[in-house]
């Protein structure tokens, strides 16, 4: 329940792509088919019961990437399969690559991505 909790006091951080990342999630047929299964402190739904963002333990917002090469997503490391980032317990992506700033490369140490839990 906890975004749920923070989705009715007004705490939920706003996600970059919002109902954007649940609608890439749901074209992964793998994917698609665990959606209905996450428990309810790692979801948000709207009046109608459609999932509108997945969270993390901190409620903070996940993040989806189908791949990334940093040309479109700085906050995000390279990666060539789908997984999803989480901003850590500080809830700052940070951001990777030469135009980073020290603080901001300092912001992805706590970062966690599903690429990892293999």
């Amino acid at each position: 329940r906890l975004g749920a909790n923070l989705q009715a006091r007004g705490e939920l951080r706003a996600p970059l792509h919002d109902l954007g990342h649940v609608a890439a999630v749901r074209q992964v047929p793998i994917a698609n088919q665990m959606l209905p299964n996450l428990g309810k402190d790692v979801v948000v739904r709207n009046g109608s019961g459609t999932i509108t963002s997945i969270v993390d333990v901190w409620g903070n917002p996940l993040r989806y990437a189908q791949f990334n090469n940093n040309s479109e997503i700085a906050e995000l490391p390279n990666y060539n399969r789908p997984f999803f980032a989480s901003a850590g317990p500080d809830g700052q992506f940070g951001q990777f690559g030469q135009s980073a700033t020290p603080e901001e490369e300092r912001q992805t140490e706590d970062n966690l991505y599903s690429y990892e839990l293999d």
